[in-house]
């Protein structure tokens, strides 16, 4: 658990975090290329310039987040939530799929 966790910039580089909760973290610059993010939740997270790339978020949970600038290529949003995320400048690719509702 790293809810509400000043964590700017930390390297998370292909960790398994499945079901961690980021709720409310500050994760600005922090790198989740290629992590295993199932079931994690980044509710009302700052996620500003974070790196997704070719991560697997399967269920995770970004509801009220910034993601502002956060690099999100090679990622499948499908079965995640972005209620009111804001997504403003966000990077992605043709491999790039956001959730649908």
């Amino acid at each position: 658990m790293v809810r509400g966790a000043d964590l700017r910039g930390v390297s998370f580089y292909d960790a398994d975090l499945t079901g961690c909760n980021f709720c409310g973290a500050d994760l600005r610059g922090a790198d989740f290329a290629k992590a295993l993010l199932d079931c994690a939740c980044f509710d009302g997270a700052d996620l500003r310039g974070t790196s997704f790339i070719n991560a697997t978020i399967g269920s995770a949970h970004f509801n009220g987040a910034d993601l502002r600038g956060a690099n999100i290529c090679g990622v499948f949003f499908g079965n995640a939530t972005m209620i009111d995320a804001e997504l403003d400048g966000i990077v992605k690719d043709e491999d790039t799929i956001l959730p649908t509702s």
